[in-house]
C-alpha cells in the first residue's frame, strides 16, 4: 500500500504521462530529472506501479524492465541484459558462466542508449559485461515496435555485482512491475473500446447502449480491477509467489481486455489503420517476458499442493481505479 495520498500520486502521474510523450530516447534522463530513484527509495509500490502502469496504458517502448531491475538491483541506471523470450517459468538467465567467460543469449530494450557495460545475470550471480563485444539480431518479439533486440556473445565477465538471491528478488519486483504494465494497457483497451461503443451508431443507437456490449465490457472492468488488486497485494506480501500470481491475473485481464474489446470494435480493429492490433501485439510480447503467466500458474499451483497453503485472495479496495 502506497504511503503517498492521492494528490501526490496523480502529480506523479501527470509526471511519467508528459515524460512518455517524449519517446524512448530520453527515458532514462528525464526518469533521473524527476526524481524516481528517491521516490523508489521512499515508495517502491508507488514508484514502480505508477511508472509501469502509464508505461502500459501508452504502449510506450521504453525501457521499464531494465531501469526496474536495476533499481532492485541497487544499480540505478545500468542497462540490463534480460532473459530471452521463451515458455517457462522464468528462472532461466541470459548468461551461463564457463570459466572466465560468460555466454550470453538475452534481450535488450529500446532506449537505453548506448552503455559501456551491460548486467548480465547468470547461474553464479549478476556480472558486468562490455557492451561492445555484443552480436545483436533481430529479435523474436512479434512486436517489432517494442523494440527489443537480442544480443549473444560469449565474453570476460566483469565484477560480480549481486549474488543470484539478489537477482530473484529482482525479478519478483520485476515481475510486479509488468503486471501493472500489462494492467495499464488492458485499460487503455478499455478506454478505447468505451470511447468507441459512445459514438458508433447501430439501429440509430449507440452500440454502448446494447445489452451485450455493456456485460463484454463490465467483465473487461472486473478483470482490471481484480488484476489490480492482485498487484497490490503482491506489493503488500512482498514474496515471489504473490508476484507471479499478479503477473498472471494481470495476464487473463490482458487476454479477456483483447477478445471482448476487439469484439465490441467490430471489423475495423482487424485493419492496419485502426491500430487496436498494435496494442494486441504489444501485449502478447510483454507476456513473453520474466516467466510466461500459463507456466507461472503451474508453478504456482505445484508449490500450493506441495506446501498444503493457501494464499490470501487479493484485498478489494475502496478507490481502486487511477485514471
Amino acid at each position: 500500500m502506497s504511503t503517498l495520498d492521492a494528490n501526490e500520486l496523480e502529480l506523479i502521474r501527470t509526471s511519467v504521462r508528459h515524460l512518455l510523450e517524449g519517446g524512448p530516447n530520453g527515458f532514462s534522463v528525464g526518469l533521473a530529472e524527476l526524481g524516481w530513484a528517491d521516490l523508489y527509495a521512499a515508495d517502491p509500490s508507488a514508484a514502480v506501479g505508477v511508472l509501469a502502469e502509464e508505461v502500459g496504458r501508452a504502449a510506450a517502448a521504453v525501457p521499464l524492465l531494465s531501469t526496474v531491475l536495476a533499481q532492485a538491483l541497487g544499480h540505478p541506471g545500468a542497462a540490463i541484459v534480460l532473459p530471452p523470450l521463451a515458455r517457462g517459468d522464468g528462472s532461466g538467465v541470459p548468461g551461463v558462466r564457463a570459466g572466465d567467460d560468460v555466454a550470453i543469449s538475452g534481450l535488450v530494450e529500446l532506449g537505453l542508449g548506448q552503455p559501456a557495460t551491460y548486467l548480465v545475470a547468470t547461474d553464479g550471480g549478476v556480472v558486468a559485461v562490455d557492451a561492445a563485444g555484443l552480436l545483436t539480431h533481430p529479435s523474436a518479439s512479434g512486436d517489432p515496435t517494442l523494440g527489443l533486440t537480442a544480443v549473444s556473445g560469449l565474453l570476460p565477465h566483469g565484477p560480480v555485482v549481486a549474488d543470484a538471491t539478489q537477482w530473484a528478488t529482482a525479478v519478483t519486483v520485476g515481475r510486479r512491475a509488468l503486471a501493472a504494465a500489462l494492467t495499464g494497457l488492458a485499460e487503455r483497451m478499455l478506454h478505447d473500446a468505451t470511447e468507441y461503443v459512445l459514438v458508433r451508431q447501430q439501429f440509430g443507437r449507440p452500440i454502448g447502449s446494447f445489452q451485450t456490449v455493456k456485460h463484454r465490457l463490465a467483465d473487461v472492468h472486473v478483470a482490471i480491477t481484480a488484476a489490480r488488486a492482485g498487484t497490490t497485494t503482491a506489493w503488500a506480501d512482498g514474496t515471489e509467489l504473490s508476484a507471479m500470481a499478479a503477473l498472471c491475473l494481470a495476464a487473463k485481464a490482458l487476454r479477456v481486455a483483447s477478445t471482448h474489446c476487439h469484439q465490441v470494435h467490430g471489423g475495423i480493429a482487424f485493419t492496419t489503420e485502426h491500430g487496436f492490433h498494435t496494442l494486441i501485439r504489444r501485449g502478447q510480447s510483454w507476456l513473453g517476458l520474466l516467466g510466461h503467466p500459463d507456466d507461472l500458474t503451474r508453478v504456482i499451483g505445484e508449490r500450493l499442493v506441495a506446501s498444503r497453503w493457501v494464499p490470501r485472495t487479493p484485498q478489494l479496495t475502496r478507490g481502486a481505479h487511477h485514471g
